[in-house]
C-alpha cells in the first residue's frame, strides 16, 4: 500500500503473507483529478458530509479467510505520535462502515456471505517506545481498542510487515 500524504513517514508498506484469496481496498481514496473527486468526499451519500469523523476512512481494509475464520483487517498508517482520539474514531468508523457493507452482502448475496467476521483494528506506526521517559498516554495507546504494530523493516519511507503480525497471530 502507498500513503500519499506529504507528512507521512511510511510512504510504502509491503504486507507479506496475505492469503491468496483475500480482498483489499481503501476507504481513504483521494482522486488525482479533483474535478471528479466530488463522489469521494464522503463514504456514503447517506452520511452527513459535514461530520468530520463520520466520513473519515482508514488506509486499507483486507478481508481474508485465515485458518478457516474470516478476518477483517482495518489498518491505518500513523507516524511517531498518533492522536489517540482521532485514530480510535477513524478505525471505529471504518469498522462500522465495513460491517454495514458486509450486512448488505450477507442479506442480498448469501453465496458471498462473510459469516461471523473477526475485526482487527490496527495502526502501523514508526513510533518507538522509550522506557526512560514517563508518557501518560503510552499505557492508553497500548490498551486501546486497536493493536499498535511497528513494521518489521523500516528504512527511507519503505516499510514491511507480515499479515500474521497485523492480525495478532
Amino acid at each position: 500500500m502507498k500513503e500519499q500524504a506529504p507528512e507521512a513517514k511510511i510512504k510504502t508498506l509491503d504486507i507479506s503473507g496475505v492469503p491468496i484469496d483475500s480482498i483489499a481496498f481503501t476507504l481513504d481514496h483521494i482522486p488525482n483529478d479533483r474535478s471528479r473527486g466530488v463522489c469521494f468526499k464522503q463514504l456514503s451519500c447517506y452520511l452527513n458530509a459535514t461530520q468530520e469523523f463520520v466520513n473519515k476512512g482508514c488506509d486499507v481494509v483486507i478481508v481474508s479467510r485465515f485458518k478457516q475464520k474470516w478476518r477483517i483487517l482495518i489498518l491505518d498508517l500513523k507516524s511517531d505520535k498518533p492522536k489517540l482520539g482521532k485514530t480510535e474514531a477513524q478505525l471505529k468508523n471504518s469498522k462500522a462502515f465495513v460491517a454495514y457493507i458486509l450486512s448488505l452482502l450477507n442479506t442480498h448475496y448469501p453465496d458471498y456471505a462473510v459469516p461471523d467476521p473477526r475485526f482487527e483494528l490496527v495502526i502501523v506506526t514508526t513510533r518507538t517506545r522509550k522506557k526512560s521517559v514517563y508518557k501518560p498516554n503510552e499505557a492508553r495507546l497500548e490498551q486501546g481498542p486497536f493493536r499498535v504494530v511497528n513494521p518489521t523493516r523500516y528504512q527511507g519511507g519503505q516499510a514491511s510487515v507480515h499479515f500474521g503480525k497485523l492480525i495478532g497471530v
